[in-house]
């Protein structure tokens, strides 16, 4: 089940520091110390504070390319996990941008319209950037600035458009391959008003996601793969359905930036942050495939246990059913004159990019997988204490080796609310035998009844002592739960799985 609208269940680094604002209030500063993501900082290097909802991984490449192209005199700081429960955390980032607490933001650009933004609709239009051969080139172009300019009624400035994975829905009970698979099945979605707009015209309603929305009252759910993985938890009393080949719209991200914080920029810097965009594209494209493909593994190798989520291909006819059917929303698309011109740019673009495959499970992947599920079993069960923030630790049994100790390391910690935020983790488990040692990542998310489920993986053991050498490479899931009432103990399970041949 679906629970919470999340951007990554993927292997990223997350850069948080700090930068001392000085000149421009939040947006940037002269120093020559170092800085807190490393390297020195000269007496000319400019620091700015990127705020991000998530993360701040899909940023990463960008703030290289920046760094990179000032000759190392403009550094970004990426503050992750930006307004992360606020009710309105884009249209509140901007406001702090504009106000000088940070000196840009990552903004995803499905969000402005619930703003009055409209220039980005054209990108988004349903059906039209469907693979990521597409996006790329539309990216490279000149429409990125122009679809930018429009934030400027907002009180910040456009500085770059960055690729973000394509958006598929999937199903949480019937397949939805035609437009009459979508009649009263309401959608999951991230608040958009286009989003909306596209599922009422195939006949249904949507529902911006909550984070404690039971997503089995729902036919389907928004996301892109990645995102898809993340939230399958508890999926084992239902099969889910994804029509692989039918791409919504990319989720592109914005950077926008605070005038008087660019105004205070030498002319190099300034360029540096212009260029940065394109700079990244190609890194930025990788890792948005990668992120897709790591995922697909995960989906496959998934698909042999009950409650799988099963890839459908929607035919020719279906797909243009489907564009048909959103045919009212075109038309008031085109209403626009700047977006019906976006609309037209990207078509011409479209037709000479070749479509590829959609993503599936290759041929025979299961048998191949049922033959590399180890033998051996690893199952850990007990109760963890918090001994701080970041730091959980107790005493746990195991069949094959007895009472020992385990403990969980978590990267910048958890905070028990309602947000599904995923963390990275190191665990030890000690025994009279030997002891093991590995990762995963972790994620605390509110359960309906108020209690705090975790759920862990992919995750694997990385090293063994010489007497437990066998259980070296094993791959390991976790599941636990934390009582409202309690928030300091934790009782769960940490169990082998299939190998998967992933980095935590």
């Amino acid at each position: 089940m679906y629970h919470h609208a999340v951007q990554l269940a993927r292997p990223r680094i997350v850069v948080i520091a700090t930068a001392v604002l000085m000149g421009v209030v939040g947006s940037g500063c002269f120093s020559g110390s170092k800085d807190r993501a490393g390297g020195d900082i000269g007496p000319r290097t400019a620091v700015l504070t990127l705020a991000s909802h998530d993360t701040g991984a899909d940023v990463r490449e960008w703030a290289e390319a920046v760094r990179r192209l000032s000759r190392g005199s403009l550094r970004i700081v990426i503050k992750s996990d930006w307004r992360r429960n606020e009710i309105d955390p884009e249209k509140d980032a901007i406001a702090d941008v504009r106000a000088g607490k940070v000196g840009l933001a990552s903004i995803p650009v499905r969000a402005y319209d619930t703003f009055g933004v409209r220039s980005f609709e054209g990108l988004l239009a349903p059906f039209l950037i469907d693979s990521y051969a597409l996006e790329a080139k539309v990216l490279a172009s000149h429409l990125p600035a122009q679809a930018l300019s429009g934030v400027k009624p907002l009180g910040v400035r456009g500085i770059a458009l960055l690729p973000g994975p394509l958006q598929h829905v999937v199903s949480v009970s019937d397949a939805m391959l035609a437009p009459s698979d979508y009649q009263a099945q309401p959608i999951g979605i991230r608040r958009s008003e286009l989003a909306a707009s596209t599922f009422r015209a195939l006949g249904t309603t949507s529902i911006d996601l909550q984070p404690d929305a039971d997503v089995l009252r729902l036919g389907g759910v928004e996301g892109d793969l990645a995102t898809l993985v993340a939230r399958r938890v508890d999926t084992a009393t239902a099969d889910e359905t994804l029509p692989s080949n039918v791409s919504f719209w990319p989720d592109v991200m914005s950077i926008v930036m605070n005038d008087k914080a660019f105004a205070a920029l030498t002319p190099t810097q300034q360029e540096a942050l212009e260029h940065a965009g394109r700079a990244a594209l190609g890194p930025s494209m990788q890792r948005v495939e990668r992120d897709e493909h790591t995922a697909l593994s995960l989906m496959c190798r998934d698909a042999a246990q009950p409650g799988h989520l099963a890839f459908l291909s929607a035919t020719h006819s279906q797909r243009a059913a489907l564009r048909a059917a959103v045919g009212p929303v075109y038309r008031r698309l085109r209403q626009r004159a700047a977006t019906r011109r976006l609309i037209a740019s990207v078509e011409a673009i479209k037709k000479h990019v070749t479509r590829p495959r959609a993503p599936d499970c290759p041929a025979g992947l299961l048998h191949r997988l049922r033959l590399l599920r180890p033998a051996r079993t690893l199952q850990l069960s007990g109760n963890l204490t918090a001994a701080s923030r970041t730091r959980w630790e107790g005493t746990v049994t195991s069949k094959p080796l007895g009472r020992g100790r385990l403990t969980f390391e978590v990267r910048s910690g958890f905070g028990f609310h309602t947000r599904f935020a995923r963390r990275a983790t190191r665990f030890e488990a000690r025994f009279p035998g030997g002891t093991l040692r590995g990762c995963m990542g972790m994620a605390v998310t509110r359960a309906t009844h108020g209690d705090y489920r975790w759920i862990g993986g992919p995750g694997a053991i990385e090293t063994a002592s010489r007497t437990l050498h066998h259980y070296a490479g094993l791959s390991l899931t976790f599941a636990g739960l934390t009582r409202d009432g309690d928030l300091r103990h934790l009782r769960g399970r940490l169990v082998s799985d299939a190998p998967t041949g992933l980095p935590c």
